[in-house]
């Protein structure tokens, strides 16, 4: 055989090695060890699951933390080097290796100087990555605080229904009050619970109250009522969503009894142990009476009080008096008799859409 065609044979082996590793799920891995084998959520189109944190002004430094969290599947263990293209002056980088399989959330870590403002396309690449977007401002923060810092939100207005498994429309915003010390930049919002967010960024023209309108993103997965952390530049707050149930909506009641001071769940049970700094598992549960009229999907839920939420979504599948036992979850944060007002999340066309119950933790 000639030389030169032995040449050719060679490279072209080697051109066919180089092309079968780089489209396989290692392309991030580094040297130094086995590669992990993953996939991002979303790929290879829109991160799933992902958040950005932390803010990004034209001509600051990032730092550790200004990242961006991501969601990845572990098919094999090993090590990796997740990274993002260069946009504005700025990347997103992590290194490390990943010890089991299975879903894990990410932190990728900003590095640079943002050159201008707008919104820029944040691109993991590769077959096995994904996409986002990241908006810099241009102009210095303003300086101010969330109405009811640290507490709950300060009458936020809760606007739009919200049904599982329908997605988001116009209308669906949640409107909390903010007072304004200096005029300036904002960005204010929510944490990414059960498939939904909600978030605004503008210019503050002067100091004095106003009320900030959060547009929501996304389409809520499962019924409940979900609690919501606000963040803007140094204060937060909390909210919470009430997520109807899909149809058929069942038609039923809480059972009640007026007791000292208002309506008692009658009956109901209190079952497990409940101790300031404990977390709550599936053994601490209350137990109700109901009334179903009409069979269908239902969910009840607590607020969150002291740390902890009792609730309870599915189907009810027959009429007539049931039990119905709410879990709890969370951890109580103090000790004391505390007041639960377990809720129908959803119409309620028969009343009886409420009644109480108390808790002691030790």
């Amino acid at each position: 055989m000639k030389i030169g065609n032995v040449k050719w044979m060679l490279n072209a082996l080697v051109f066919f090695a180089v092309a079968a590793i780089s489209s396989c799920a290692k392309e991030y891995s580094y040297e130094g060890g086995p590669p992990a084998i993953y996939e991002l959520d979303g790929a290879p189109g829109q991160c799933q699951q992902s958040q950005l944190f932390g803010y990004f002004y034209t001509g600051v430094a990032t730092d550790a933390q200004d990242s961006f969290q991501v969601r990845v599947h572990v098919s094999s263990t090993g090590h990796y080097n997740i990274y993002t293209n260069p946009v504005d002056g700025i990347r997103f980088s992590a290194a490390g290796s990943f010890q089991d399989t299975g879903w894990v959330s990410l932190f990728l870590i900003s590095s640079g100087t943002p050159d201008s403002a707008g919104t820029f396309p944040v691109v993991i690449p590769g077959l096995t990555g994904c996409s986002s977007s990241l908006t810099v401002l241009s102009k210095p923060p303003s300086s101010y605080y969330l109405a009811g810092y640290p507490n709950d939100c300060q009458n936020p207005q809760i606007n739009g229904p919200y049904i599982a498994g329908q997605a988001f429309r116009s209308d669906n915003t949640v409107q909390v009050n903010v007072t304004i010390n200096s005029p300036g930049d904002y960005l204010i919002k929510t944490d990414t619970l059960d498939g939904m967010s909600f978030a605004d960024s503008g210019y503050f023209s002067a100091p004095g109250s106003r009320v900030v309108t959060l547009k929501g993103t996304g389409k809520p997965l499962n019924p409940g009522l979900i609690f919501f952390t606000v963040y803007s530049d140094s204060s937060l707050c909390n909210f919470s969503i009430p997520v109807q149930t899909a149809i058929p909506q069942a038609v039923y009641v809480l059972e009640s009894g007026v007791g000292d001071t208002n309506y008692v769940c009658t009956p109901h049970v209190v079952s497990g142990s409940y101790v300031a700094g404990v977390p709550l598992n599936m053994a601490d549960s209350v137990t109700i009476g109901i009334y179903v009229k009409t069979v269908g999907n239902y969910s009840v839920s607590t607020n969150k009080i002291n740390g902890m939420v009792f609730s309870r979504s599915g189907t009810f599948t027959a009429t007539g008096e049931q039990h119905l036992t709410l879990y709890g979850s969370g951890q109580p944060t103090s000790s004391g008799d505390f007041n639960f007002k377990p809720m129908i999340i959803g119409p309620a066309p028969l009343g009886g859409n409420a009644c109480n119950f108390d808790v002691i933790i030790q």
